[in-house]
């Protein structure tokens, strides 16, 4: 999480003191999408990923367009967000879009096209899925498909634009609820609480077990070679 720190000067009985007050962290608002429906863009569609950087299952990117009256407050990046208050998002950013749509794109095709272009695909298809144009698009800084509408990329976009937030947590909720509905056809995993992502038991597992049809060989060939440099560099 990114604070907000601010110099404070103060006064007591003329001598000067200097304090840092932590401030809470600016949260995403709709400022900017309103601006974008007063310029005749009706349809400003919210885009973000999840799951680059895990070990096994797939990477899935949201979108959303928000209804203009759609309240989300405080509402943020979903991975700032405890699972109790992404379950509660999720159901709130369903109710309050005009349409939303998820890409899924399989380990096994991150293996065959690799991941810059597995994102580009899973974008598309999360486009396609909504069943609306969009008029313009709001991203979190990922590669993008080529589209025949205004598009803008954000640097910790869900931590700045609502629906960019929203995205995120659609993505997020939807990926691990598909990771943890396999948890017991892949026990040993421990799938149910990394959800694919690196972890202490999911490390012990690949070790003893390999890989699942669920993993990313393209990841763990990575991984491999750097613990194999590792282990061949100590003295």
């Amino acid at each position: 999480m990114h604070w907000l720190l601010k110099n404070v000067t103060l006064k007591f009985d003329h001598k000067i003191a200097y304090c840092i007050v932590i401030m809470s962290p600016k949260l995403p608002n709709r400022s900017y999408e309103f601006q974008l429906h007063a310029k005749g863009y009706a349809h400003v569609v919210g885009i973000d990923e999840v799951g680059r950087g895990a070990w096994a299952g797939p990477l899935v990117v949201g979108a959303c367009i928000l209804q203009p009256e759609a309240q989300l407050e405080r509402i943020r990046d979903s991975k700032l967000l405890s699972p109790k208050q992404r379950d509660y998002y999720f159901d709130l950013v369903l109710e309050s879009c005009l349409a939303y749509g998820l890409g899924w794109v399989t380990a096994a095709e991150i293996d065959a096209i690799g991941l810059t272009r597995g994102t580009v695909v899973a974008t598309e298809r999360a486009i396609a899925a909504m069943q609306i144009t969009p008029h313009y698009a709001l991203c979190d800084y990922m590669p993008l498909p080529t589209v025949d509408y205004p598009i803008e990329r954000f640097v910790r976009g869900d931590n700045t634009i609502t629906a960019i937030a929203a995205a995120s947590v659609i993505a997020k909720v939807s990926r691990d609820r598909f990771m943890q509905g396999l948890s017991e056809q892949y026990r040993s995993y421990d799938f149910a609480h990394n959800v694919g992502y690196p972890s202490p038991k999911h490390l012990e597992a690949l070790g003893s077990l390999g890989p699942s049809d669920l993993h990313r060989n393209l990841f763990l060939r990575k991984f491999r070679s750097r613990t194999q440099q590792d282990a061949t560099s100590r003295p």
